[in-house]
C-alpha cells in the first residue's frame, strides 16, 4: 500500500512490548487490549510456513493508534496524512473493508481519528 521499502516491522501482541534490533531490521512489538487484538487479522500460509497477519485496514489502525502526534479531526486532514505523509495508494483505500476500522473504532482508543478515516472512506 506504502511505495517505501520498509523499515520496522511492527507487531501488536497480548504479552509485554518489546523492541528488538538485528541485521535483518528492527522489530517492535506493542502490547493491545486483548478486545482489540483479533480485528482484523487472518491466518496465511507461505510455503512450509503458517503465520497471522493484520488486514490493510487493521494495520492503518494499529499506525494510528500507537505512533504518538496522530489525531485526525477533519476528513482533509486525513486524506493529507494519507496521501501526503504515508504515500499511501488512495484506490487500494476506497476498497477498505470499513466493518474492520468500526472494530477498531469500537475499542475507544482515537476513536475520532478511525471515524474521521470511515468518513473519508464513505465519500
Amino acid at each position: 500500500l506504502i511505495p517505501e521499502r520498509v523499515s520496522l516491522i511492527q507487531s501488536m501482541t497480548l504479552k509485554h512490548t518489546r523492541k528488538f534490533e538485528n541485521t535483518m531490521g528492527t522489530f517492535e512489538y506493542t502490547e493491545v487490549d486483548k478486545d482489540y487484538f483479533p480485528i482484523g487479522l487472518h491466518h496465511e500460509e507461505s510455503g512450509n510456513a503458517a503465520f497471522v497477519i493484520a488486514s490493510p485496514e487493521k494495520a492503518l489502525c494499529d499506525l494510528i493508534l500507537f505512533t504518538p502526534g496522530i489525531t485526525l479531526r477533519y476528513v482533509k486532514e486525513a486524506r493529507a496524512f494519507l496521501e501526503e505523509d504515508l504515500r499511501l495508494d488512495m484506490d487500494a483505500f476506497m476498497s477498505f473493508d470499513k466493518s474492520i476500522l468500526l472494530d477498531c473504532a469500537r475499542t475507544g482508543k482515537k476513536s475520532q481519528s478511525i471515524q474521521t478515516l470511515i468518513k473519508l472512506l464513505e465519500r
